[in-house]
């Protein structure tokens, strides 16, 4: 049974990939798994030649869900962590409900923890990062509306019931001693 499942709920570039590198530093990386909601679908964009874009993941996502059911993602999630010999499990990404409820069927111990930054900042962050094709060229609209795609609406309610919220407005030292802080909390209970 791992020490900790974490599962991270964030928009897009909330620092939900940051949070899991400082959780994995400093806990031992040799002893986390990261599971992200999106790895599957990227791995289908791969295989199928499209290219990895947010609006081609947002698409791809939505349609497989309705093609195959609103907890085809979810189920891939829950067999990975449920294979997983790991000491601490990182779910990156839940988005829906339906991820937020099979997660506390799995276990009653996943910690949900909302990582939030203002859109300023995340687009900010987005155009520096430009790991998905179109990132760099993207306006400020755009990234906007991509929020209010499907797969983006149930974020909010979602994060209503996390357990844990971490603001992700400062520094990366700031946001170090934020995940620190809510480390120490867990471990200690």
């Amino acid at each position: 049974m791992p020490k900790g499942i974490f599962a991270l709920v964030a928009r897009s570039r909330a620092g939900k990939d940051t949070v899991c590198d400082i959780i994995r530093d400093y806990v031992s990386p040799d002893t986390v798994k990261v599971v992200q909601f999106s790895q599957p679908i990227n791995i289908c964009l791969e295989i199928l030649g499209i290219p990895l874009s947010r609006a081609n993941q947002q698409v791809f996502s939505t349609t497989i869900r309705e093609s195959f059911g609103q907890d085809v993602l979810a189920s891939v999630v829950r067999a990975t962590v449920c294979r997983s010999t790991a000491d601490w499990i990182l779910i990156n990404g839940v988005r829906r409900l339906t991820d937020a409820a099979m997660l506390q069927v799995l276990s009653r111990d996943i910690v949900l923890v909302h990582v939030d930054a203002p859109p300023t900042l995340r687009y900010k962050w987005a155009i520096a990062a430009s790991e998905r094709e179109g990132d760099v060229a993207k306006g400020w609209q755009e990234f906007i509306d991509e929020d209010k795609q499907e797969c983006e609406q149930e974020i909010d309610a979602v994060a209503r019931d996390c357990f844990l919220r971490i603001s992700n407005t400062g520094s990366l030292e700031d946001l170090r001693a934020r995940v620190r802080r809510m480390l120490d909390l867990v471990v200690q209970q």
